[in-house]
C-alpha cells in the first residue's frame, strides 16, 4: 500500500480586481467635472457661512470700589449726618441700582443694541431682549479661597461678563448703564441727605418751639415771684412804719478771721426789723426794674440754646 501524499495547490492569480481599479479610474476621470464642481460648492458655501457667521467676544468688566483716599471726603458728612459713605455701601448701592429692572434693557435699547424693529412683534421683542439682559453676569471677580488668596482685595471687586457679537455697540450700552447706575446712586445719596435735613429741620423746629415755651413760663415764673415778694415787702415796710423801725435793728456779731471780719447776721428775727427804708428801697427798686430777663432764672441759658 503506498502513502499518500496531500499535493498542494497554488490559487491562479485573478485580473477581475486589476479590472476593477481600471473601471474606477475611468469612472472618476470621466467624473472630473461633477466632482472637482462640487468640491468648489462645498468651498464656496463654507467660505459664504464664514463670512455670515459673526465671531463671539466675551467682555469682562472688573467693578473697582473707591480708595480710601477717594472716601475720605465724604468722611465730615458722614459723621455729622450718620449716613454710611463707605466704599463697600457705595459699592453695594452701585449694583443695586445696576440691577434695578429696566436698567440694562432701556440701556442696550437706547444705544441701538437691539431695535423693535427687526422683531415681528413687540412680544418677541421684549422677550429677546429680556433674555439679553439675563444673559449678563455681575458677580464677585473672586469666587475662590486661592484666587483670593492670590489677591485680597479682590474680595471687594465685581465681575460684569457678557458674550456678545458686537463689541462695540456692548461698550456703548455698557457706558450708558454705568452712567445711569451712578446717577441713580448719586440720587439715592441726595435722597438721604434730604432726608437727614428734613429731619433736622423738623427736630430743630420742636427745640426751638420747647425752649420758647420754657422761657414763656420762666418769664411767668418770675413775674410770679416778682409779685409775691412785693407783696411780702409791702407788709413788711408797712408793719415797720406802724411800729417806727426806720432803720434796720437786726443784731450781728462779728468774729475776726486771718483774712478779715465775719458778720454773724441773726436771721431768726421778723423781716421788719430791717426798717421801713431799707425794705421800701427794694420795693423801688424791683419796680423800677427794665430789664427783667437779667433776674429771670435760667434765661440766659435758653437764649443760648436758641443760638446754637
Amino acid at each position: 500500500m503506498q502513502p499518500h501524499y496531500q499535493t498542494e495547490q497554488n490559487p491562479i492569480p485573478s485580473t477581475s480586481d486589476e479590472i476593477q481599479l481600471i473601471e474606477l479610474v475611468w469612472f472618476v476621470w470621466d467624473s472630473k467635472i461633477v466632482i472637482l464642481t462640487s468640491a468648489l460648492m462645498c468651498l464656496a458655501a463654507a467660505f459664504v457661512y464664514t463670512l455670515n457667521t459673526s465671531k463671539t467676544y466675551t467682555s469682562d468688566t472688573l467693578l473697582v470700589p473707591l480708595s480710601s483716599f477717594e472716601v475720605e471726603r465724604f468722611a465730615s458728612l458722614s459723621s455729622i449726618t450718620g449716613i454710611e459713605i463707605s466704599a463697600e455701601e457705595l459699592m453695594t448701592v452701585y449694583r443695586q441700582n445696576w440691577l434695578k429692572p429696566g436698567v440694562i434693557e432701556n440701556g442696550l435699547v437706547s444705544v441701538g443694541f437691539i431695535n423693535e424693529g427687526d422683531f415681528g412683534s413687540k412680544s418677541d421683542f421684549e422677550d429677546a431682549i429680556t433674555g439679553i439682559a439675563a444673559s449678563i453676569e455681575l458677580q464677585k471677580a473672586a469666587t475662590s479661597t486661592k484666587e483670593l488668596s492670590a489677591n485680597p482685595d479682590a474680595e471687594t471687586h465685581w465681575r460684569i461678563s457678557f458674550v456678545t457679537s458686537r463689541p462695540d455697540a456692548w461698550m456703548k450700552a455698557l457706558k450708558h448703564i454705568d452712567k445711569k447706575a451712578t446717577s441713580d446712586s448719586r440720587e439715592v445719596y441726595v435722597k438721604l441727605f434730604e432726608n437727614w435735613v428734613e429731619y433736622e429741620t423738623t427736630k430743630r423746629a420742636f427745640e426751638i418751639k420747647d425752649i420758647q415755651v420754657q422761657l414763656e413760663n420762666a418769664h411767668s415764673d418770675y413775674e410770679r415771684e416778682t409779685a409775691d415778694r412785693l407783696a411780702f415787702l409791702k407788709e413788711q415796710a408797712s408793719i415797720a412804719r406802724a411800729l417806727g423801725v426806720g432803720k434796720t435793728t437786726i443784731e450781728s456779731q462779728a468774729f475776726p478771721i486771718p483774712t478779715g471780719i465775719v458778720a454773724n447776721v441773726l436771721t431768726d428775727t421778723p423781716f421788719y426789723l430791717r426798717g421801713y427804708e431799707a425794705i421800701e428801697q427794694e420795693i423801688k427798686l424791683i419796680e423800677g426794674r427794665e430789664n427783667t430777663k437779667a433776674f429771670t432764672r435760667g434765661y440766659r441759658d435758653l437764649e443760648q440754646k436758641l443760638r446754637t
